[in-house]
C-alpha cells in the first residue's frame, strides 16, 4: 500500500559534539528534544539536522543500501504505521494501512523488501513486505512478543528478539519463515541484534553480567564478548557501513544519549548533547547525502538556492 503525503520539515544545520567519522554516511536517530519524537541526522562531520517536523511520534529510522530513503514508524495517522521518507525531494510514502499497529521496519540489502512487526492485542509477529508496502506476508505466529528484526548483509537471514514469560532470546529466520535459531538460549535478556557489515558477527545489549551492556557474537551465536563496561544501561548498537566501528544508546550521563565506540569496546566517544531522549541510531551508508531544502508556506519543500 502506498500513499502519497505532503512533504516536511525544517533542515538546519548545527554543529554539535565530537565528529563522527567522515569515511561513513549519516547517523539517524530518534529524538524528542523538541517536546515529541522526530528523526535527526547526525553528520559525519558533526551537524545535526532535522528530518521530520510533526507532531505525532516519529521512531525507529532505518536505511535502505542506497542511502536515499529513510524508513520509520510514525504515529502520524493515529495509529503506528511505517513510512519512506525520500531523502532528495522530501516526498513521504505511507507503506501500511491497517488497524493494527505496524513498527520497527528494517530494510533488506537488496532494497527489495522490508521487514517489520505487527502488533495484535498483546502479541506481535515478523512480516515482510515489498519496498512498495505491498505483498505483505507474516513469518511467525506466536503468542510472544517479536521485536526488532535486522536482515543479514546477504539477504539469506533476519534477526529478531522474541520476549517469553520468563526471557527475552535473540532469533534467526530466514525470509521464507519456518524454523528459527536461538542464538543466545541464556536465562538473560539478550535484545537488539545487529548484523555486522561482513556478515560474520552480531552486536547485541544483553544483562547477563548484571546490567544493560553491549556484546558481540559470531553470527552463529558462538563466542559471545563484552564491549562495554559501564554501571549505566547501554543498549541499541548499530554496525558503521565499514564495520570499524558501532554507534549505541546509552545512559551513562544521565539520559539517553548517542555514543561512538570502535568495534572492539575501545574509544568511547559521545555524539549527542541534549537533555532530550536520543535513541535507536541507525548508520547510514557512505553515499547518502541529503539535498538541502526548506519548507514552503503550503507544507511542500522546495530546494534552497546556492
Amino acid at each position: 500500500m502506498q500513499r502519497l503525503l505532503p512533504a516536511l520539515f525544517s533542515l538546519t544545520f548545527l554543529v554539535i559534539g565530537p565528529q563522527a567519522r567522515a569515511d561513513n554516511g549519516p547517523i539517524a536517530f530518534s529524538s524528542d528534544r523538541t517536546g515529541n519524537s522526530d528523526i535527526f541526522l547526525l553528520g559525519p562531520g558533526g551537524g545535526l539536522l532535522q528530518l521530520t517536523v510533526d507532531p505525532a511520534s516519529d521512531t525507529a529510522p532505518t536505511w535502505p543500501p542506497g542511502g536515499r530513503r529513510l524508513a520509520f514508524t510514525s504515529t502520524r495517522t493515529g495509529n503506528r504505521d511505517i513510512f519512506a521518507l525520500d531523502l532528495d525531494d522530501g516526498g513521504l510514502i505511507q507503506l501500511t494501512d491497517s488497524p493494527e499497529s505496524e513498527s520497527y521496519p528494517s530494510w533488506s540489502p537488496q532494497d527489495d523488501r522490508i521487514a517489520y512487526v505487527v502488533y495484535s492485542g498483546a502479541q506481535a509477529n515478523l512480516f515482510i513486505m515489498d519496498s512498495k508496502g505491498q505483498q505483505r506476508r507474516q513469518l511467525t505466529f506466536d503468542s510472544a512478543l517479536t521485536t526488532f528484526p535486522h536482515w543479514s548483509p546477504d539477504g539469506r537471514f533476519i534477526l529478531f528478539d522474541q520476549t517469553g514469560p520468563q526471557v527475552q532470546e535473540i532469533y534467526r529466520i530466514t525470509p521464507e519463515g519456518g524454523s528459527r535459531i536461538n542464538l543466545t538460549d541464556t536465562p538473560h535478556a539478550d535484545a537488539w541484534g545487529a548484523w555486522s557489515p561482513d556478515g560474520r558477527h552480531i552486536a547485541f545489549t544483553s544483562n547477563r553480567d548484571g546490567n544493560e551492556e553491549i556484546y558481540r557474537m559470531d553470527a552463529d551465536g558462538g563466542n559471545p564478548t563484552r564491549l562495554t563496561d559501564h554501571p549505566a544501561a547501554d543498549f541499541l548498537p548499530a554496525w558503521s557501513p565499514d564495520g570499524r566501528h558501532l554507534v549505541f544508546a546509552s545512559w551513562r550521563d544521565g539520559n539517553e544519549e548517542i555514543y561512538l565506540m570502535d568495534a572492539d569496546g575501545g574509544n568511547p566517544t559521545r555524539l549527542t548533547w541534549d537533555a532530550g531522549r536520543d535513541l535507536k541510531p541507525a548508520w547510514g551508508p557512505a553515499g547518502a547525502v541529503v539535498t538541502p531544502i526548506e519548507a514552503t508556506s503550503w507544507g511542500g519543500l522546495k530546494r534552497q538556492r546556492h
